[in-house]
């Protein structure tokens, strides 16, 4: 993003709307639209090559909620906020708050207000599993750099970070075969499946009916209300994994299935204008 158009957007305002719209499967129809809120979107200045801190902010956000973004438009569990203009390409939770990257420029955001960070032409973000270390990579030299952050002081630390993976996301990889009992083997045999951070997982194949399993047993479970055709897009701690109801096609709707209460709920309706982003790697 240019100075230009920093300044730009800090003559205007971004609007943060927050909306309650999590319910059980099937049960959000009825639900009357929630109070908006109104606040200032606060850019910062280019700085090169890179700032000494980072905002951080003390939000009701942690790295295991349910994150996903459509447009300018960030869902953090039954919370919506819109960014608008920018628009959210990719991002990283951390404790207390969000990274957004957008048009090449990284923001923060706690839910409450939008903050820049000085950082223009980020080609890359990345965050631990815990989400205590950011490391941003920028072009503003003309070559990538990297630099790392403490994200509960915002300070910049020296080296680089172990940056969170699919794996810790997803799941480790399991081939999972489907007979008399359920079999788990080596990933690449049988239907391709993931073992969370707990005990449970979940096998899921395209055009096949996703299969919910224990892998201490190993057993297939029961678990009422999981769509007929699911995407994981990740854990939100040993017992409960979250994805898209893509049984129409497409995505339909954000679902939360907890396998210790062996039910899936329904987390919000998605719409099919914007594609829905996780939160990075994907």
């Amino acid at each position: 993003m240019t100075r230009g158009r920093i300044g730009v957007l800090a003559a205007g305002l971004v609007g943060l709307v927050v909306l309650a719209a999590g319910c059980d499967v099937g049960t959000d129809d009825e639900m009357a639209p929630a109070p908006t809120r109104t606040v200032t979107a606060t850019p910062s200045q280019s700085v090169a090559p890179a700032p000494a801190t980072i905002p951080v902010g003390t939000g009701k956000i942690s790295p295991s909620d349910i994150v996903w973004s459509q447009g300018s438009v960030l869902h953090v569990g039954d919370r919506q906020v819109d960014l608008a203009p920018v628009e959210v390409d990719a991002f990283v939770v951390v404790p207390g708050g969000i990274f957004v990257l957008g048009g090449g420029e990284l923001w923060f955001t706690d839910l409450a207000r939008l903050r820049g960070t000085a950082q223009t032409e980020v080609t890359d973000v990345r965050v631990t599993a815990a989400g205590d270390r950011l490391e941003v990579v920028d072009e503003r030299s003309g070559a990538p750099l990297s630099q790392a952050y403490d994200t509960g002081t915002g300070k910049a630390v020296t080296g680089t970070i172990t940056p969170r993976t699919l794996a810790d996301r997803l799941g480790e990889p399991v081939g999972v075969t489907v007979a008399e009992k359920l079999t788990l083997g080596d990933p690449g045999t049988g239907i391709p499946g993931r073992q969370g951070p707990g005990r449970y997982g979940l096998a899921t194949a395209p055009g096949q009916v996703p299969v919910p399993f224990d892998a201490e047993t190993p057993t297939r479970l029961p678990l009422s209300g999981l769509p007929a055709r699911f995407e994981l897009e990740g854990w939100s701690g040993p017992d409960v994994f979250f994805g898209l109801d893509v049984s129409g096609g497409g995505p339909r709707a954000v679902v939360s299935c907890d396998m210790s209460k062996s039910r899936c709920t329904r987390v919000a309706r998605v719409g099919d204008a914007e594609p829905v982003v996780f939160a990075n790697p994907q």
